[in-house]
This record gives C-alpha cells, sequence and structure tokens, in this order.
C-alpha cells in the first residue's frame, strides 16, 4: 500500500447516553447512511480538523460536544472511486476518529452550510451496520468494538 495514496481524513462518532449515534443519509448516496467524516487541510491538527468538520456537516459546535476518546490507529478504506484533489489523485482515505458525546438536538440537515446530507438520525451500531456503505462496514466494526 502506497501511504500517499490515502487522503488524511477525520472521522467523528458522536453518542449520546444511550450509546446510539448520530447518523446521515449521505446526500451522494441516498439509502447509505454515515458517521460525519472530513479532509485535514493543509497545516491543520487532527483536532482542528475534528472540530471545523462537526461543524461544517452538522452545525454542532465545540461547547455543544464533548471528546472522549480518539482511536491509536489511521483506518483505511478504499474510496468507490478515485478523487483529485490540488493535483493529487487518491485511491482512498486513512481516517483518524474521534469519540464525542453529545445529547442535543438531531440536526436539521436543511439549514447546514456543507450539504453532505439528507437528513439524521439517532441510530443503534446494529441498524448503522446495516444501512451503512458496503466501503465502510470493515471500519464501523472496528469502531464500535473499540470505542462501544
Amino acid at each position: 500500500m502506497n501511504e500517499s495514496d490515502y487522503r488524511r481524513n477525520v472521522g467523528i462518532m458522536l453518542i449520546d447516553d444511550n450509546e446510539e449515534i448520530l447518523a446521515g443519509e449521505a446526500r451522494y448516496y441516498p439509502g447509505e447512511w454515515m458517521m460525519p467524516q472530513g479532509g485535514v487541510d493543509g497545516n491543520e491538527t487532527l483536532e482542528e480538523a475534528l472540530w471545523r468538520e462537526l461543524l461544517e456537516e452538522t452545525g454542532i459546535s465545540k461547547n455543544q460536544a464533548t471528546l472522549i476518546n480518539q482511536h491509536p490507529q489511521w483506518l483505511y478504506y478504499r474510496l468507490r472511486r478515485p478523487l483529485t484533489e490540488n493535483n493529487h489523485t487518491f485511491l482512498g482515505q486513512k481516517q483518524r476518529w474521534f469519540l464525542l458525546h453529545y445529547n442535543g438536538p438531531i440536526p436539521n440537515a436543511q439549514e447546514i452550510v456543507e450539504k453532505e446530507f439528507l437528513q439524521f438520525n439517532r441510530v443503534t451500531p446494529k441498524w448503522l451496520l446495516a444501512h451503512s456503505a458496503p466501503v465502510k462496514a470493515d471500519i464501523y466494526t472496528q469502531l464500535f468494538a473499540y470505542f462501544l
């Protein structure tokens, strides 16, 4: 595996007191649900990317959620088709995942500036695995085993 073929990315698992996960229906893949995630910009730290992506994709600010844990390893998956960004083509993403606690309201996807999701809901890990993209199922399984 060539490390440079994988784009740096952060993933965000938001759980509530019942250990239900905030997930969204993917705008570009209706019917597939996923947790918020996004690329790390330039010299941005992973934690800076976490809070920026959380706000951009869900409208949830840093003072509304509590950071609980960070997965110790990069987790990799291949994209459905290559992504070209800044004259570099990526075959997949390498993600560092963060676990956050959030008991606030379910975001309204129509009010979010970044239109990544059609809608949000709180779901169980089992439900999310059954309704997520096949390319993400392995990562989600690893995350649930580590975080929950």
